[in-house]
């Protein structure tokens, strides 16, 4: 079966690098394990058989199955970043003209924005 769904679950903001990292080193796995296959099959004479066959639709699966992991990495990035560039303390009053402590921003904590900042400076970087 080949169906997708879409999983959603928290984690606390410092286990965010970690949890991107193996997101990325599972999907260097599987694409180690598809280029493998292809010189597996690289090597043989016989290519016409219906081994060749199942070894390609495995690895087409398998590329298309990295290519959603991947983007979903992505999005857990780009949603991220958008985060952590997008906070602006604000302050609503309550219907009682009393600042409210319900619109409090958290700042995540320095050691996850520094990573950011890293990761950003390497993009950078020629």
């Amino acid at each position: 079966m080949d169906q997708r769904i879409n999983l959603q679950y928290s984690i606390n903001i410092d286990e965010l690098p970690s949890e991107v990292q193996r997101l990325i080193d599972k999907c260097a796995d599987q694409l180690y394990e598809s280029y493998e296959t292809i010189n597996e099959l690289r090597a043989h004479d016989q290519l016409f058989t219906l081994n060749t066959v199942q070894k390609l639709d495995t690895t087409r699966k398998k590329l298309s199955s990295i290519d959603h992991s991947l983007m979903d990495t992505q999005n857990i990035v780009r949603g991220f970043i958008n985060f952590i560039t997008d906070i602006k303390p604000s302050r609503q009053d309550d219907v009682y003209g009393e600042p409210s402590n319900n619109n409090e921003i958290v700042e995540p904590e320095n050691n996850v924005m520094e990573t950011v900042d890293e990761e950003s400076n390497k993009e950078q970087s020629p």
